[in-house]
């Protein structure tokens, strides 16, 4: 349990942090037609594929899943926290209660 929340928590850190660990560029996978268009979601006719439509489109794509990024981090330092947290609790009681009364 203290490991898998240990990891938790690095991975929940890095997560949150991104911004001060990435190298300032992404890869961006996407799909395109046998002629060369891209196919996405917003952008529908071919002709509106500009490279300032492709641009705003990518950006927008990063920020919505950064959001997700940092949310999903954000709930795995909780977690992980909230696993120590139980975990101490645990073994503080069962610490004070384990003590034989005759040795008292």
């Amino acid at each position: 349990l203290i490991n898998a929340s240990r990891i938790m928590f690095v991975d929940g850190l890095a997560r949150l942090w991104w911004r001060k660990l990435h190298p300032d560029s992404f890869t961006v996978m996407t799909s395109c037609g046998r002629d060369g268009t891209l196919m996405t979601k917003r952008i529908k006719r071919r002709g509106e594929q500009s490279d300032e439509d492709i641009q705003a489109y990518v950006k927008d794509e990063i920020d919505r899943n950064m959001v997700r990024f940092q949310a999903k981090g954000l709930a795995m330092v909780a977690c992980a926290v909230l696993a120590n947290a139980v975990w101490v609790y645990a073994l503080g009681s069962l610490a004070s209660s384990s003590t034989p009364t005759w040795l008292s």
